[in-house]
């Protein structure tokens, strides 16, 4: 179909792309340009832009002109530039170009008004701004070793700026940008009306302030969402272009912006848009700028921070969205500082790692590290070991991968405990409420749950299991506190009953308030409720009696604190307040929020609270005032906690997040529930939510979640593995294995499932039905799942050794199975996963997205991901059947993958693991060391076993991202890898099984 151009591009025949595009038939015509029509094609499983190249510029181009501009274009190989993939240019037909298609659109499109299509965003905006900044210029600038000539674009226009899935720009048309001192380009018409610079109009002369005057009116448009140019009208006067545009912001598009960046869009627009050309900025200026731009959003009081060791810099956050992520490129110049997790990345790893302000090498780090600003040292130790040209010292990323500069080196002490919040993971889901779970609370390893289901659920951490429920409330239980062996809850039958944990019974139930009761709080022997009939009360529980009412709100009480001699009170109308319990008084009114704050939390001087608004704020009680909002939820704020620097908050956009209060920033987002999170709580090294899906989460440290997965007594010393067992019955080679317990299943290229016993070493079920190789094995408990080449998952009961179940849907082979409960997970070579029931035999959920064969997936809850030929990694929502991320950085095919918590595996053709982490969609490590093919993955805790085409098994630490140890007794290939508490199973090519254990 294609062979090898001389200049290195895919050279296609003519007859190759008509069948690309279905005969170029109108069905397949997505545009039309000046020069030509773009047609979508399909190269394998890959969609492509087919251009017919008519003219260029008006002029018609023979096919010299064409190789010679063809042989510039292949040299241009930038992140915001659409790659071209390849050409057509054979006698007598038209000559085509081939490039990556962009299913984003054009700028153009996505800016127009749309009822599908949510407007897009200030950080967005920004980001497309320097994007198409940062491709101009690479156009613009000569790259002598390269041989690259300085480009001029010629066309710059919105229809011309094209978005890849992700929403990041990418110039289009630079097959028409012609070299500078190209003559050909010097005839006839360049650009497109509303977008010509009125210089080059006037004298002919095309310069690089040319392509500026054309870029600063994509600004304008980006600031005012209007078009340049509409074809169904005359072109506007460029005076009162020029004016309406420097006034005028629409309400959709103002809403998204800050003062500070409408200013900056605003100015750098007119800026570039100057009538004098020499009152034009270079385009290293317009990026500077657009990266440097620092917005607040508001006059919080901030407190004085601690001043940071000179001459170093520390990276706190993206300039582009504001936000904190796992990791950060820049140039030691400060030029260039963005993340590589938010809408607005700028500079990536594929593209040309050199600044283009102050041409130095771009180099990667981690949030927290300091950055001596002359780029020579790096002190703090994180790094990506990425570096061009520019600084020394760059060490590679050791345990401090996600620093988040939270107090005191990332942790909070707190009871006894140390929260590590950089590091939190589910470490149990209890499940047991009919209702929704509206309340939490914690102590030690006892955790209480209130629920719609009108009872309360006491809870043992250690081990998962619920101790007590209590009975007693005759509706919703609102709310929870615990104090030792002292239970306090709020219900909507407008009483307060304490409980004793121990025995389980009612010991006081404080009858008084005429309303619902929304809020309870507890210390020694004090209580305070809050209800909707807008009073506090506060309670003595020894003599059942009602100390105080604190009367003052005007809206129904949401939720109370109480701390020492102060309690704190939320409510309905926006307000909080501070009371005195001695007096009964109000010492302070904190106002600011424009909702309800649905609750509050207190910690010294400081209360924190969450509202209706989206927002959590932070304020300091002497003074009265508000030291932080909080932004980043996109739904009310039902719940918060604090600890020390530390706040959490839980939302109904299903998440939990985890805010410094030094920095206000977002240093952790903890996903899993299903639906709105409404209460968390935390205690040393444990948070805990409850959620509307009916379940308590409890969070903790990757440490904890290591100590959660090995049972006690025991634990796991990979530097002592041995091969206790090899299993030797397959007459073929071994495709898969699955470890539960004493049993291990596999499944052969002998077409069948086999079930043995560690402890005997023997087989005890040889399962038959597959008519084809059995690709992927999954167990749980007496359940075994298969998948096969015959396209066909397979459910079987052990204890009869019958299939229980045969589930038919893929169109292509299934080339890997996962269990959890009732829910069977399949991935398949026609590129879907699908999610089946068991117990009805039917296809629940069918995702799509791949565009290449999936060849593994992993399920955790209401998680599965996939990795696919097409190098991404793929998370998805289970109950929505929604792509939550993709997660890019394999550059060859993935083909195993394995989900613990918020952390993926994933083993590629490439010869390298690579650790994700969920909630950021970012990559924490990349653990090198084999010298094939990564065939399977195993994840335990901070443990990762690999199995690959070099014949081993390697066992690494997360948290160092070395080997610890590398097993290599199979003699051919190893297939698949499983790990339970201290025991690893591979699978090989030889034939064999073998278990490890130390």
């Amino acid at each position: 179909m294609s062979a090898l151009a001389a200049d290195g591009s895919a050279q296609y025949s003519y007859a190759s792309l008509l069948s690309m595009t279905n005969s170029f038939s109108v069905q397949n015509k997505i545009g039309r340009g000046g020069s030509g029509d773009v047609y979508l094609g399909r190269i394998g499983s890959s969609q492509v832009a087919i251009k017919v190249i008519r003219t260029i510029q008006g002029v018609q181009v023979n096919d010299t002109e064409f190789r010679r501009e063809l042989s510039v274009l292949s040299m241009c190989r930038h992140e915001n530039i659409v790659p071209l993939l390849g050409s057509s240019s054979e006698p007598g037909n038209p000559l085509c170009l081939v490039y990556r298609y962009m299913p984003g659109g054009s700028l153009a499109d996505r800016l127009l008004p749309s009822s599908t299509v949510l407007p897009l965003t200030s950080s967005e905006r920004i980001g497309i701004a320097v994007g198409v900044a940062l491709g101009l210029h690479y156009l613009h600038q000569p790259d002598r070793e390269r041989d690259k000539p300085s480009i001029f674009h010629r066309d710059v226009k919105s229809a011309n700026i094209l978005l890849d899935a992700d929403g990041y720009a990418k110039i289009a048309d630079a097959g028409i940008a012609l070299e500078a001192d190209s003559s050909v380009t010097m005839t006839g018409g360049m650009g497109t009306k509303g977008y010509i610079d009125p210089f080059y109009d006037d004298s002919g002369e095309f310069t690089t302030a040319s392509d500026v005057f054309s870029y600063g009116t994509v600004l304008l448009e980006l600031l005012t969402g209007l078009q340049a140019f509409d074809s169904s009208q005359r072109p506007l006067d460029r005076k009162l272009f020029k004016r309406a545009r420097s006034t005028v912001v629409p309400a959709d598009v103002r809403a998204g912006f800050d003062e500070a960046r409408e200013t900056l869009l605003r100015d750098l627009a007119m800026e570039c848009t100057a009538e004098d050309i020499d009152e034009r900025p270079g385009l290293e200026d317009c990026i500077a700028r657009l990266l440097g731009e620092v917005r607040e959003a508001e006059p919080d009081v901030v407190p004085p921070p601690p001043p940071a060791p000179a001459p170093a810099q520390r990276v706190r956050e993206c300039v582009v969205c504001m936000d904190l992520a796992p990791r950060t490129r820049f140039s030691p110049c400060m030029h260039s500082l963005c993340c590589e997790g938010c809408a607005g990345e700028l500079i990536r790893r594929a593209s040309s790692p050199i600044c283009p302000i102050c041409r130095v090498g771009i180099q990667s780090f981690e949030v927290g590290d300091f950055i001596d600003t002359s780029g020579r040292t790096i002190e703090g130790g994180g790094g990506g070991g990425r570096s061009n040209g520019g600084g020394e010292g760059v060490r590679p990323p050791d345990e401090r991968y996600v620093e988040q500069l939270v107090s005191s080196g990332g942790t909070v002490s707190r009871g006894g405990g140390t929260l590590d919040a950089r590091n939190l993971s589910c470490i149990k889901t209890l499940t047991g409420h009919m209702d929704t779970v509206c309340s939490v609370a914690i102590a030690g390893d006892v955790v209480v749950s209130g629920s719609e289901d009108k009872t309360m659920k006491v809870w043992q951490i250690s081990t998962g299991l619920c101790i007590k429920t209590l009975t007693g409330h005759t509706d919703c239980v609102n709310k929870v506190a615990i104090a030792g062996d002292v239970v306090v809850s709020g219900s909507v039958d407008e009483t307060v009953k304490v409980w004793q944990i121990s025995t389980g019974s009612c010991i006081k139930t404080f009858t008084g308030h005429t309303n619902t009761v929304w809020g309870v709080a507890i210390v020694g022997d004090v209580v305070v409720s809050g209800s909707v009939d807008e009073t506090v009360k506060v309670w003595q529980i020894s003599t059942g009696v009602c100390i105080k009412t604190l009367i003052g709100h005007t809206g129904g009480v949401c939720s109370v604190a109480i701390a020492g001699d102060l309690v704190v009170s939320s409510s309905l109308a926006g307000t909080v307040k501070v009371w005195q319990i001695s007096t009964g008084s109000c010492i302070k009114t904190l106002t600011g929020h424009t909702g309800a704050v649905a609750s509050v939390a207190i910690a010294g001087d400081v209360v924190v609270s969450g509202s209706s608004d989206q927002t959590v704020k932070v304020w300091q009680i002497s003074t009265g005032s508000r030291i932080k909002t909080l932004r980043g939820h996109t739904d009310r704020v039902w719940g918060v906690a604090i600890a020390g620097d530390v706040v959490m908050s839980g939302s109904s956009d299903g998440t939990v997040k985890v805010w410094q209060i030094s920095t206000g920033s977002c240093i952790k987002t903890l996903t899993g529930h299903t639906n709105s999170v409404y209460s968390v709580a935390i205690a040393g090294d444990l948070v805990v939510s409850g959620s509307g899906d009916q379940t308590v989460k409890v969070w903790s440290t990757d440490e904890r979640y290591v100590a959660q997965l090995v049972p006690s007594g025991r634990t796991f010393d990979a530097r002592n593995l041995s091969c206790i067992k090899t299993l030797r019955e397959h007459t073929q080679s071994v495709g898969s294995v699955a470890i539960a317990g004493d049993v291990v299943v596999s499944g052969s290229l002998d077409y069948t499932v086999k079930v043995w016993q560690i402890s005997t070493g023997s087989c005890i079920k040889t399962l038959t039905g597959h008519t084809d190789v059995v690709s992927s094995v999954a167990i749980a408990g007496d359940v075994v799942v298969s998948g096969s080449c015959d396209r066909t998952v397979k459910v079987w009961q052990i204890s009869t050794g019958s299939c229980i179940k045969t589930l038919t849907g893929h169109t292509g082979v299934v080339s890997s199975v996962a269990i959890a409960g009732d829910v069977v997970v399949s991935g398949s070579g026609d590129r879907t996963v699908k999610v089946w029931q068991i117990s009805t035999g039917s296809c629940i959920k069918t995702l799509t997205g791949h565009t290449h064969g999936v060849n593994s997936v992993a399920i955790d809850g209401d998680v599965v991901v996939s990795g696919s030929g097409d190098n991404t990694v793929k998370v998805w929502q289970i109950s929505t059947g929604s792509c939550i991320k993709t997660l890019t950085g394999h550059t060859d095919t993935v083909l195993s993958v394995a989900i613990a918590g918020d952390v993926i595996v994933s083993g590629s053709c490439e010869n390298t693991v690579k650790v994700w982490q969920i909630s950021t969609g970012s990559y924490i490590k990349t653990l090198t060391g084999h010298t094939g093919w990564v065939l399977g993955v195993a994840i335990a805790g901070d443990v990762v076993v690999s199995g690959s085409r070099d014949f081993t098994v390697k066992v690494w630490q997360i948290s160092t991202g070395s080997c610890i140890k590398t097993l290599t007794e199979h003699t051919r290939p190893v297939v698949s890898v499983a790990i339970a508490s201290d025991v690893i199973v591979s699978g090989s090519h030889d034939q064999t099984v073998k278990v490890w254990s130390t």
